[in-house]
């Protein structure tokens, strides 16, 4: 009796530490992450679609979807979209047009640095300036004393980044890709290298905070049990069934 299993009851013996267990339904959350953040990229970049004009004008109607914040009596749908925002917030950056929508501090746009933004000192860059501000509009090309006043070492990286004779508008895209599109697997490669950073270094508490965070994910309340049973190994499979 004592060395008998019964389907449906959690298994206490056995190794119940470290991070293994909860791999599997950390993957499971990135991905679904990486697809609501598809969801979420399509929001951002398709302003005039059915859906960004109907969450827009509940949910953020004088702000952008990434300054939103849950609003009141927020729906699941809302709730799920916004978990995504540290994911696209990371991987945003911009292709350079214009210059009217891209901020100069913040943003990433330069894409000779490797995180898009500036390395050095940035005590003269104004609060608010835009980089239509460093461009000759009239001549197509950069105001190369004004960029070498303000950025000084940086300013070779800025320069030599071509500005379209035509000034199209600045288009928002996503860095993980070669070609600027969000895609799921891309995302997901993301998330992946994150968790693999946090499970690197192990911790005492970095059970119970595995256990909190299949708690709070952002799933309906039966996958999170399904999950929960999974990672105590009380699923009736064949495995935990036994052979009779």
């Amino acid at each position: 009796m004592g060395n008998e299993k019964y389907i449906g009851l959690v298994e206490t013996d056995g190794d119940t530490e470290g991070n293994g267990r909860f791999w599997w339904f950390a993957v499971f959350e990135e991905f679904h992450l990486a697809m609501l953040g598809k969801q979420m990229w399509r929001l951002l970049t398709q302003l005039k679609s059915l859906a960004a004009r109907i969450l827009k004008a509940k949910y953020y109607p004088r702000t952008s979807i990434l300054m939103a914040g849950l609003g009141y009596q927020p729906s699941y749908l809302w709730r799920s979209l916004l978990a995504t925002k540290p994911l696209i917030e990371r991987g945003k950056g911009w292709r350079l047009g214009n210059g009217q929508c891209i901020q100069v501090q913040g943003d990433k746009w330069i894409g000779a640095t490797k995180s898009g933004k500036l390395c050095g000192t940035t005590s003269n860059i104004q609060p608010g300036l835009k980089v239509v501000n460093l461009i000759d509009v009239d001549r197509k090309h950069w105001r190369v004393e004004e960029v070498y006043r303000i950025f000084g070492k940086d300013a070779e990286c800025i320069i030599k980044m071509h500005i379209s004779p035509r000034l199209p508008p600045d288009r928002i895209i996503w860095t993980y890709s070669k070609s600027g599109h969000y895609t799921v697997k891309s995302a997901n490669h993301v998330l992946r290298r994150k968790m693999s950073q946090q499970l690197a270094v192990p911790s005492t508490s970095s059970q119970n905070n595995a256990w909190k965070h299949l708690w709070n994910l952002c799933v309906p309340p039966k996958i999170k049990h399904f999950l929960w049973r999974a990672c105590m190994n009380s699923l009736p499979t064949k495995t935990n069934y036994g052979n009779e």
